[in-house]
This record gives C-alpha cells, sequence and structure tokens, in this order.
C-alpha cells in the first residue's frame, strides 16, 4: 500500500504524461498509463473492502483461514468487493476518457489517424 500511496501522491495528469513521454506514443502507451495512474484508487479500494470483510460476524471461518494457493480466487470472501469495484470502474471511465484526450491533446497520446475516445 505505500507503492500505492506514492504513486497516488502525483498529480493524475503529470504522472500519466510522464509515462506516456516516456514510451513511444500509442494506444498501447496510453493503456498503460492510465491503468497506472488509475491503479491506487481500486488498490485502496479493495483493501478496504477485504479488511471490512473480515471484520464481519457473518464470516465464520475468520480466526482459522489458511487458504492453498489456487483455492483464494474460489472463496466466497473473493468476490465480495465486487459491487464496489464496479461502481467505481463505472465512475472513472469518464475520468479515464478526459485523462486519455488530454495526453492525446498534448502529443503525447494516441496520434492522429488512429481514432481515440477523447475525440
Amino acid at each position: 500500500m505505500r507503492v500505492m500511496d506514492a504513486i497516488w501522491a502525483f498529480p493524475m495528469l503529470l504522472l500519466a504524461m510522464a509515462l506516456a513521454a516516456s514510451l513511444q506514443p500509442g494506444i498501447i502507451t496510453v493503456i498503460i498509463a492510465i491503468a497506472l495512474v488509475y491503479s491506487p484508487l481500486f488498490a485502496r479500494l479493495v483493501y478496504a473492502q477485504a479488511l471490512s470483510l473480515l471484520e464481519r460476524e457473518f464470516y465464520p471461518g475468520r480466526p482459522g483461514l489458511r487458504l492453498q494457493a489456487g483455492a483464494a480466487p474460489l472463496h466466497p470472501c473473493a468476490s465480495q468487493p465486487g459491487g464496489p469495484v464496479i461502481v467505481q470502474a463505472t465512475l472513472t471511465v469518464g475520468t479515464a476518457i478526459v485523462l486519455e484526450s488530454s495526453l492525446s491533446f498534448l502529443g503525447v497520446g494516441i496520434q492522429p489517424p488512429t481514432p481515440s475516445w477523447g475525440s
């Protein structure tokens, strides 16, 4: 979480612009920049949801939770944070489009012949 806090400390546009400028302009570069900029938001949300789920009374296996590595995604606790993550993802799509159009306007995003969501 400290790495996520460090990423979140930078302004979104400046971090995305630095990432996009360090690589060659293109769709993949913009996708990587937007994903890295918004990853702390979702990481903190999932972390908070997991902590709140472990404190709830309906979770009977909480004290002795010992899962094998392959069984963790199949556990009922893994599907619980899905609702807030879906809501946050739908709210984040609009700002991601604005960020992508800002990168394209500044010249470090998707180049003109390729269509993008921002245009």
